[in-house]
């Protein structure tokens, strides 16, 4: 009995081929325990939340596509008219309550953001309003505590200590660079807006209520009063929270862009003129100078020379000059340790030893 257990629990010996046939059983094991733990992150911001919730049903009988309503944007009249749902938003909201959305205000709130989200993800919206954003934004400029104090005539960033209401096309050269590296320091903070600020009985009509005349119902019920302002509202949410911060960033980009383009530009142009400078001709200049015959002949046949001189500023370091032929080689060189020292100096340290 004991030599048939151990017979049993003898194996047979695996060959290298049956090895390698199962390495990739081994493999495809371990993928399988390793596949159900990979799992991909689920999204709950605010807009899965509204759709999860069913809200969207109620966001699309606000009266217009988000497709509609950006070509109504970008014709700049109502060329699709808003439809009218027959029945109040408040009371249509009572239906969509939900435990995430427990009352009807709350079932408006999340409906006007999911169809301000709608419009700030459209690409007609966004193409019309990055035009019109572009042309008409202003920059202001205030300085912050530490600005105000440090700031001062000497200082570059004096020319823009304060601005209000300063169009972007007006900016040139590396100006926008400058004022971008102020706020950086922490001595400035810019803002970029398309409407004017802080001016009264003038320009009052901002760009919001000039579009949203593209998502009205012109009519004077109550029912239809109270549409219009859910459509006013989300518009609104719509340009302040989404499209406007992503305007100003992309326009900041653009700017940044511009004022480095500029800069390397003028180097450019600068390195330009230092290069189209004539070749040095020692001939001619030999020949018009009044000397006498033998140096000029000496000069036109060993050809110009060139000594340069270089010395730093510590007075412990020799200065060099260096004699070069009209080949670029190096004729001759001389040390000079005492070139800044004088005789009569009144510091022992500086007099010429």
């Amino acid at each position: 009995m004991q030599n048939a257990s151990k017979a049993k629990s003898k194996k047979p010996k695996k060959t290298k081929e049956d090895a390698e046939e199962e390495e990739p059983e081994e493999e495809e094991g371990e993928q399988q325990l390793k596949g159900p733990d990979l799992k991909l992150a689920s999204r709950r911001d605010m807009y899965t939340i509204c759709q999860s919730a069913g809200l969207d049903g109620l966001a699309k009988k606000f009266g217009l596509t988000p497709e509609q309503f950006g070509e109504n944007l970008r014709d700049s009249y109502q060329r699709h008219e808003t439809e009218q749902f027959p029945a109040e938003p408040l009371e249509l909201a009572k239906d969509y309550t939900c435990s995430q959305f427990g009352t009807a205000e709350a079932v408006l709130d999340g409906t006007r953001y999911m169809v301000a989200m709608q419009i700030a993800r459209e690409p007609l919206v966004r193409h019309v309003l990055r035009q019109t954003f572009q042309e008409r934004a202003k920059i202001n400029i205030k300085p912050t505590k530490k600005g105000r104090k440090d700031v001062d005539e000497a200082h570059y960033g004096y020319s823009f200590k304060y601005l209000k209401n300063k169009g972007v096309k007006e900016l040139s050269g590396e100006q926008f660079l400058r004022m971008c590296q102020a706020e950086g320091e922490g001595l400035l903070s810019i803002s970029i807006c398309i409407d004017l600020v802080g001016v009264k009985g003038y320009g009052d009509q901002t760009y919001f209520e000039e579009i949203k005349q593209f998502y009205y119902r012109d009519e004077f019920s109550h029912q239809v009063q109270e549409w219009n302002r859910q459509r006013t509202l989300a518009i609104e949410h719509a340009l302040k929270h989404f499209l406007y911060p992503q305007m100003a960033k992309e326009l900041t980009n653009k700017l940044l862009a511009e004022a480095k383009d500029s800069i390397i530009k003028a180097c450019g142009r600068k390195l330009y003129n230092y290069l189209k400078v004539a070749p040095y001709r020692p001939d001619q200049q030999a020949e018009e100078e009044d000397e006498d015959e033998d140096l000029v002949a000496e000069t036109q046949g060993k050809g110009m020379r060139v000594l340069g001189l270089a010395f730093s500023s510590s007075r412990d370091s020799p200065a060099f000059c260096a004699l070069v032929n009209s080949d670029g080689e190096m004729g001759d060189f001389l040390r000079l340790p005492y070139f800044l020292k004088r005789r009569n100096a009144w510091k022992e340290e500086d007099r010429e030893h």
